[in-house]
């Protein structure tokens, strides 16, 4: 997961792949990390033996939980201790991120232009297209984009859903640049 502190002192998280390089990705075993960036304290990472997948899963979850219900009633979380000032989630759809997607659909001519067409009229840049042979006349795309808010890709994705050449939308992750 990941989280970031925006504009307005909000808070975010949510799944997202990272680049091999990035001091997350090399979190392995019974170990948990918890990345955290400030406009005041830079990046910082709280790193160390975890409870087990299973317990801290559900710790993390229930922690979230009781942000998410505090916030949703106007009040920061006292547990937490995240103070007296107050704070709000950020909307999915302000999120900017670069994204991973695959799509399964038809393997025929003009498949690529309709889903390119998709992304171009909503504002969405691809940065990398790599296509794979399913056999019987289906292919499967996998397509990064450039930075791009959540909404617009969101729209986008709509669009393409909707092309009876796109049998599945199979994936959509958010990537960290």
């Amino acid at each position: 997961a990941a989280g970031a502190e925006d504009d307005f002192g909000g808070f975010r998280v949510h799944p997202v792949m990272l680049p091999a390089a990035h001091p997350l990705a090399s979190v392995n075993g019974a170990f948990n990390a918890v990345f955290v960036e400030g406009s005041n304290v830079g990046q910082s990472m709280f790193y160390g033996r975890g409870a087990g997948e299973l317990p801290t899963a559900s710790a993390v979850m229930g922690d979230a939980v009781e942000i998410a219900r505090r916030l949703d009633a106007g009040r920061t979380s006292e547990a937490l201790n995240f103070g007296s000032a107050p704070c709000r989630l950020m909307p999915m759809d302000d999120i900017v991120s670069m994204y991973y997607l695959r799509f399964a659909v038809d393997d025929r001519p003009g498949v690529l232009a309709q889903i390119s067409r998709a992304f171009g009229d909503n504002d969405v840049s691809i940065k990398l297209v790599k296509q794979d042979d399913l056999g019987n006349r289906r292919a499967e795309l996998n397509i990064m984009t450039h930075e791009v808010r959540e909404s617009k890709l969101q729209a986008a994705v709509r669009e393409i859903a909707a092309l009876p050449t796109v049998n599945e939308v199979c994936s959509l992750i958010r990537m960290s640049s």
